[in-house]
Formats: C-alpha cells, structure tokens, sequence
C-alpha cells in the first residue's frame, strides 16, 4: 500500500488511496497526463490503488518509489524479446525499445512471483519455467510516463529461455487503454 512520510505536507493522511489521491492532485499538473508520452492520470490512481508503489515526501517534492520484476526473456533461437512499443486507446504510440518483461511488484509479493506474472500477463505463457536470478540495481528520475513525479525504481532482473512450443514471432497484451507489441532481436557479440 502506498504511504506517505512523516514530516511532509500531508502528514496528517494515512495509507488511504483517496486521500494520497487528492495530494496528488495538489502538487502534480493534471493537464501533462495522457498526451504525448504520458500515461492517463486514472493509471497513476490505478497503480496507488493497487499497492503497486509507495509515495513519500523526499526534499520538498513527492517521490514514487516502486519495485520492478524485469525479465529478460530469450528464444529457442538465441533471440531475446524487447517491448517494441505500446498503442494507447486514443491512438498514441509510445516507441519503448525496453528489453524483456516487467512488472510492478504488488504489496507482499515476491520478486520472482512477480517476474512469473510478467511471463504470464504480458506473453500469455502458463507454463513452470525455470528463472534465472541476474540481480537488482536501483535508478531515479523523473518519470515520463507521469509528468512532475519524480520516480525511484527498484530493479530486480531475472533471465528465462522460452521452449520451441510457447515461441511466437511477436507477442501482443491487450489491456483497457493500451496494446503492448513485443518483438524478437538478434543478440549481438
């Protein structure tokens, strides 16, 4: 569940989702989201919602903090799998070039269940495949999917090999507001 530290100007709120909601509101321009690279503004009220991250007042400004399950996802064929782009609703095209999966990390869930979520939502692989541990690393900035917020991200990567049977030529997860296409490239070396 997101939450806010002590010490800031809503200190007084607790973990309610409506209430982090409206201090959003006070502090981010609502009219950035859902043009150009940003996401709508009812993703980010989905994603606190959801306990997918963890808001905090850090030196004058809101900061999201969240943890990723990215997954780097190789073919039979030596090829690895990159999130091509994503298709929004209204007809915007979000060129991402990201290689593998992710997934935010709900409240209480492990990284590797996590990153076998990712495998099932966004390729449509049901299957017990075999997750290789790469590592984590840590990254900040301001985040272009919501404008205004700074954004520090959590990384915890993982490697799987897709069998011959669950291999497509691209991928595609549809979702209410977006499509995300996700594509083979050679591996260079």
């Amino acid at each position: 569940m997101c939450s806010l530290a002590a010490g800031n100007p809503a200190s007084d709120l607790t973990d309610d989702p409506a209430a982090q909601a409206r201090l959003l509101e006070q502090y981010l321009d609502r009219s950035l989201y859902g043009v150009g690279l940003a996401k709508p503004w009812a993703d980010l009220q989905a994603e606190i919602a959801a306990g997918e991250c963890h808001i905090e007042w850090h030196n004058d400004h809101l900061l999201r903090i969240l943890d990723i399950a990215c997954v780097e996802v190789v073919s039979p064929y030596g090829e690895v799998l990159i999130e091509e782009r994503q298709e929004f609703s209204d007809g915007r095209i979000r060129r991402r070039n990201h290689t593998g999966v992710s997934e935010k990390l709900l409240l209480g869930e492990s990284p590797l269940a996590a990153a076998k979520r990712a495998i099932r939502e966004e390729l449509g692989i049901h299957a017990e495949l075999e997750f290789e541990s790469l590592g984590q690393n840590s990254a900040e900035g301001m985040s272009l999917s919501y404008p205004g917020l700074n954004s520090r991200y959590y990384r915890h990567w993982f490697r799987v090999h897709i069998p011959p049977a669950f291999y497509q030529t691209h991928y595609v997860e549809s979702q209410l507001s977006k499509k995300t296409f996700f594509v083979w490239t050679a591996v260079s070396g």
